[in-house]
Parts: C-alpha cells; structure tokens; sequence
C-alpha cells in the first residue's frame, strides 16, 4: 500500500478510534453514578461521636443523554465516511499522475529521436548557406523561429514526462 494513503489512514483510523471511545463515554454516561460517603464527627454537635453514611445517586428520568450517544453515533459514520473519501481521493490521484505520465510518455516517443538531430543538422545548413549569402536575412529569420519553436516542443515534452515521473513517485509514496 503506498505510503501516502497509509498515512491517510492512520490518521482517519486514530480519529475513527477516538470517535468510538466517545460514544462508549456518552453511553456510560446514561447510566446514573453511584456515589457512597461515610463521615465521622466528634463532639462538634448534639451527639457526642457522630458516625453517617450515605448514598446518592442521579435518577436519569428526563436526561438520558440520548442527544450526546447520536451526536456520538453521527461522528462515528462521519470519520468513516471521511476514510472512505481520503482513500478514493489518494486512488484517484494516483490513477490522474500515472495517467498524465502515460499520455506524456506515449507524445514523447512519438517525437522520433533523429527529428531532434535533423533538426539540428538543418540549422547548422541554414547558418552555412546565410553565411554563404545564399538565403536571405528574412528566411534565415523565418527558418530559426521554426526551429525554436520546434525546440521548445521537445524540451517541453521531455520537462513534462520528468515533472510527470517525479510527480507519480511523490503520489505512491516510493521509488518507481
């Protein structure tokens, strides 16, 4: 699994866990407390040696924390939910990068590795013959915007195929 979504999902599955612990609180929390209480007082009333004992407890008869356990339940589908979209998202850009990459790689073989150096042989002819006099200074000028738009063709293409690869390895995490 790459290393990206991973992460995503421990991050997703410590918010998932802490929201399940917050429903188990909020559950308990219906249940009333019971609360035991023993007190000792000599000689600071009536009676010489008081000894008490006591108990209390809530009677849960109108609260029953019923809002608190769905707010609960509510966060609970909500942090799976949220899972969910974490990793479809993190899938769905790795399948975006690879498919960029593809797309990139398939223009870039495309260019045949001898246009490049045709190319450069008919600059070089051009500069010879505009030495020589044989073209004139308005064709030479046409011919070498043709050949840096050309250039800047293929170095654009080999720039995005890189960008393209170095984007795919951030996205899935590991050395391609």
């Amino acid at each position: 699994m790459p290393k990206k979504i991973v992460r995503t999902s421990r991050l997703q599955k410590i918010k998932r866990n802490t929201h399940k612990k917050n429903l188990e609180l909020q559950r308990a929390l219906r249940t009333p407390d019971i609360a035991l209480s023993v007190g000792y007082d000599r000689g600071g009333n009536i009676m010489k040696d008081f000894v008490g004992l006591g108990i209390s407890f809530d009677l849960p008869v109108f609260d029953r924390n019923k809002g608190n356990i769905q707010e609960a339940k509510l966060e609970v589908t909500k942090s799976n939910f949220e899972t969910r979209k974490n990793i479809l998202k993190s899938e769905n850009e790795i399948v975006s990068v690879f498919q960029n990459y593809t797309r990139t790689q398939k223009i870039s073989e495309e260019l045949d590795g001898s246009y490049e150096s045709t190319l450069d042989g008919l600059l070089a002819s051009h500069e010879k013959n505009f030495r020589l006099r044989n073209i004139s200074m308005l064709e030479y000028m046409d011919f070498l915007e043709t050949y840096i738009g050309n250039k800047m063709i293929i170095l654009d293409t080999k720039k995005e195929l890189n960008q393209y690869y170095e984007n795919l390895q951030y996205v899935v995490g590991q050395d391609l």
